[in-house]
């Protein structure tokens, strides 16, 4: 009597164990980390790919490996090694995966990149990924000289679906699969093409406080001043469009184009400037256009740095 009650409790012991999914110690070793193209959305990774599993398993991670969000993908054949019980497999992958770049703060902009890898086949009744911490890392040269690397993360996670993929054992609409996150924090070191990108601009602001300097007494000199303001703004406008082939086109301001509004602001407000000066000067009042334009030309001078002192200040807190 005491067996057959004790069969039903072995059998309850027994079921979970049999259903419970393969763990394959997954790692990666990212090697070089290019193209980080915010034009394109996108950046392009290469790394090494293994797994351990137990010797005869029909997983085999390296080989049904798939990236979330990836443009293209290569994975070169696995070298796979029997070991004592298990099988060891290894594989080098390329991937270009997309990515929304944030360049607001450019060029102090820091970014998460993330490379999510899931099983082709399997969903996590079947696999479940275990991270080999150990082993995982990335080469501390993987990123171009205007890039530094501040963080490095993998880790697992479970992703549901809200679908069955057509999997006829499935009644209900919902799959969940087990996913290895890899998070790459990087952080840019760009501040020489950020002065190569506003220096027009800058010029062009000089040039417009230049242009208090010039006389409205006479036509042909109004003419001038305006002409100045007006070819200092339209370069403005040119490089600020220049920018966007090497920031990216952005859904909102940048640091970059909030500099170059500012300063197409401050032409408008000399151009004001210049007319209020022709208006003294047709009321006969030479000097106090003078003085007004020497006040105004310190006053837009020193307001302008201390804004851009204060978006730059924001940009890289």
């Amino acid at each position: 009597m005491r067996r057959l009650r004790l069969a039903p409790l072995l059998l309850v012991i027994a079921l979970p164990c049999a259903a419970a999914p393969e763990r394959p110690l997954t790692g990666v070793w990212v090697t070089d980390l290019y193209d980080l193209d915010p034009t394109n959305r996108s950046f392009t990774v290469k790394f090494w790919f293994w797994s351990v599993t137990p010797a005869g398993s029909a997983i085999k991670p390296v080989d049904n490996l798939f990236i979330h969000h990836a443009r293209q993908v290569t994975v070169s054949d696995a070298a796979t090694l029997q070991k004592p019980g298990k099988e060891w497999a290894q594989g080098l992958v390329t991937a270009v995966v997309q990515h929304h770049w944030d360049t607001s703060s450019f060029p102090f902009d820091r970014h998460t990149l993330e490379i999510v890898i899931e099983d082709g086949t399997y969903d996590d009744s079947i696999l479940e990924y275990v991270v080999d911490h150990r082993q995982s890392g990335i080469n501390a040269d993987c990123l171009p000289r205007s890039w530094q690397l501040t963080a490095f993360r993998v880790m697992t996670r479970a992703h549901t679906y809200p679908t069955t993929f057509g999997d006829p054992t499935l009644t209900v609409a919902r799959s969940r699969w087990s996913q290895l996150v890899i998070q790459i924090d990087v952080q840019r070191q760009a501040v020489e093409i950020f002065i190569k990108l506003l220096l027009g601009a800058y010029v062009s602001f000089l040039l417009a406080m230049l242009s208090f300097r010039i006389k409205t007494d006479q036509p042909t000199l109004f003419s001038a001043r305006l002409a100045l303001l007006v070819g200092s703004l339209f370069a403005t406008i040119v490089n600020l469009r220049s920018t966007e082939s090497v920031i990216g086109r952005s859904d909102h301001f940048t640091l970059v184009d909030k500099i170059h509004l500012i300063i197409a602001l401050y032409i408008f407000l000399a151009a004001v400037a210049a007319l209020a000066s022709r208006r003294e000067h047709d009321r006969e009042r030479p000097e106090r256009a003078a003085a007004r334009d020497r006040l105004l030309m310190i006053l837009f001078g020193v307001s302008f740095v201390a804004v851009n002192a204060a978006l730059i200040w924001a940009a890289m807190r």
